[in-house]
């Protein structure tokens, strides 16, 4: 069985579109944490394999958990979150981009965060939503800019 961090390294032809650091638009989080093996591919590089002319979220991340299940997060970065469902389209996005990305790997657990400031409004509405992968719904889970990522995935 192909793991998804395998299967994600693979599915670019380009290698530079894996980085090290999730930081866009102000706002970072870290990947401390992050069990090994894990890939980090940046969506925003012009050298991801997806297509630009949609929206699409800033970063894929891929990782094992133990006992050897495949997690995938769609992360989206804001300094400030504004329209909430502007956000959520950006992270179907990167869902979308990554079922075709990742089609051999047979079991996935998808998780779509952001990371952000929430007004009071724009934090309720947001845990309101869910994105799409693979025809199971995942609800949105939200951290702070310059929090660890495993913070929202354990």
């Amino acid at each position: 069985m192909v793991s998804v961090t395998d299967a994600l390294k693979q599915a670019a032809t380009d290698q530079s579109c894996f980085v090290q650091r999730c930081s866009e638009a102000g706002c970072s989080v870290s990947l401390k944490e992050l069990p090994n093996p894990h890939e980090v591919m940046s969506l925003e590089h012009r050298a991801a394999p997806i297509d630009r002319s949609k929206p699409h979220c800033d970063y894929l991340v891929a990782y094992c958990d133990q006992p050897a299940e495949n997690r995938l997060v769609a992360l989206e970065l804001k300094s400030t979150i504004g329209s909430v469902s502007a956000l959520v389209a950006q992270l179907q996005g990167g869902a979308s981009a990554a079922e075709s990305l990742l089609s051999d790997v047979p079991s996935i657990k998808f998780i779509p965060v952001v990371a952000g400031k929430a007004h009071r409004d724009e934090h309720r509405e947001l845990r309101k939503k869910s994105v799409k992968f693979r025809d199971k719904s995942s609800p949105v889970k939200r951290i702070n800019c310059g929090a660890q990522l495993m913070q929202v995935l354990r």
